[in-house]
């Protein structure tokens, strides 16, 4: 394989090793754009070396190629931070492609990969999925609660009855295992789904300075499919060594990041993910004085930020003041008949198809609900103009709908397929959003 790559004009090979722990050794001294890693190896096993590089190079890009399928290592190369899993068997020029693609920001999978994934995030669990659970201890727990809630270490010691030097021990622990600098990047909050009971969590960035004049920003963002809730606060964007939530924070004073789990990896905005988004945001308006709110989301929360937007309790609406909707979709019959197989075999799983429900379909699009939108709320789109997942027509249709509405409207699009753009062009789009 090594050999085949080097005959690709833009790709260089600059070492090679035999186990895990020379992966680590030789990453840390030449400093790669993109590992390719096998899983099964001596000393030191590809999924343990992927941790490993990627808690010490996050811009670092790892691949797993392997002749391995199972779903524990696929689930577990991706939870340490692999961008990619491809088997053996691909051919050179579509490894070489993913490699381009996934240095670009995107993660990809192979075609016998992503049925595995998506069954996996589809598939029904009978304990509430809060990521949190299996990475801290009961205790760390109980201070990131605090932590959330804006409390400093002597008060989190008080309320915990432990000693300040003993907070700050495990705030370091926290802050290593969940992969963030400081207490200004993100806490958690656990909250009790009011519409089912279910456990669940979000994430959220304090504000500073604390009290700010005037009131808050609260910024809400809506992962992608397949995605976390912690995306804004610990992966980089395109081009950027921040993540995004950091780059909000510091452009915007002021500025507290709400980030929903939203009934996790594929709920595409059914009317449970909805009441949580609403919970999450009265929550955060109780605890803070929000003077407006941006919503924020990327593919299925570019379309989710969009609908709730538009469909929104009215003390939520009345703060509203832009949404930014990165590779978004008004119209969810369209997204079914265009997009490609994995995303229609994941909105049957919420909704049925739209032969079996088609009112669903049409209730739960933007377009169709864009006159409840009030036409004061500014919105920003992110079109991929390389997009087979969220095709590009599908963000003109939105559009289109808003100039109806006679909201303030633009629409940047980006040569790319599907992914996050660069932080520059999202920020253009929070500057007319927030205006």
């Amino acid at each position: 394989m090594a050999s085949l790559l080097s005959l690709e004009e833009d790709l260089e090979i600059i070492g090679q090793a035999c186990n895990g722990e020379e992966a680590c050794s030789m990453t840390d001294s030449l400093l790669p754009d993109v590992v390719l890693m096998d899983v099964r190896m001596p000393i030191c096993d590809g999924v343990t070396a992927s941790g490993i590089i990627h808690a010490k190079h996050p811009t670092i890009k790892i691949i797993v190629l392997t002749t391995f399928d199972e779903e524990e290592y696929i689930m577990r190369a991706l939870q340490k931070g692999a961008s990619g899993y491809l088997l053996k068997d691909t051919p050179s020029e579509q490894v070489a492609a993913v490699i381009r693609s996934v240095k670009a920001g995107h993660t990809l999978l192979g075609p016998t990969i992503t049925p595995k994934v998506l069954l996996h995030l589809m598939a029904p669990r009978t304990e509430p999925r809060v990521d949190y659970k299996s990475i801290l201890t009961t205790r760390e727990i109980d201070v990131l609660k605090l932590l959330g809630q804006g409390k400093s270490n002597r008060e989190i010691a008080n309320d915990l009855n432990i000693t300040e030097g003993t907070v700050k021990n495990h705030i370091t622990k926290i802050f290593n295992q969940v992969g963030v600098r400081d207490r200004t990047q993100a806490a958690l909050w656990v909250f009790m789904s009011h519409a089912d009971n279910h456990e669940d969590c979000f994430g959220l960035a304090p504000p500073t300075p604390l009290p700010y004049p005037g009131g808050f920003t609260l910024i809400v963002y809506l992962h992608g499919l397949g995605s976390s809730f912690l995306e804004p606060f610990i992966y980089p964007s395109r081009d950027s060594k921040v993540p995004i939530g950091l780059a909000l924070t510091a452009r915007y004073p002021g500025t507290i990041i709400l980030s929903c789990s939203y009934r996790r990896e594929g709920s595409f905005g059914n009317d449970l993910a909805l009441a949580d988004i609403t919970q999450n945001i009265r929550q955060v308006c109780q605890q803070y004085p929000i003077k407006k709110i941006i919503l924020f989301g990327e593919s299925m929360g570019g379309m989710t930020v969009l609908n709730y937007g538009a469909t929104a309790p009215g003390d939520i609406q009345a703060k509203l003041a832009g949404i930014v909707s990165i590779e978004g979709t008004g119209d969810l019959n369209m997204l079914y008949k265009e997009t490609i197989p994995g995303i229609r075999v994941a909105l049957e799983k919420v909704y049925g198809s739209p032969q079996q429900n088609p009112e669903v379909y049409i209730n739960k699009s933007f377009n169709h609900n864009v006159h409840r939108l009030p036409p004061r709320v500014r919105v920003a789109l992110i079109s991929a103009t390389k997009d087979r997942i969220v095709p590009p027509n599908l963000q003109l249709g939105i559009y289109a709908a808003l100039k109806s509405n006679n909201n303030p409207a633009m629409i940047l699009p980006f040569d790319s397929d599907h992914g996050f753009p660069t932080e520059p062009m999202m920020l253009q789009c929070f500057d007319f959003a927030n205006q």
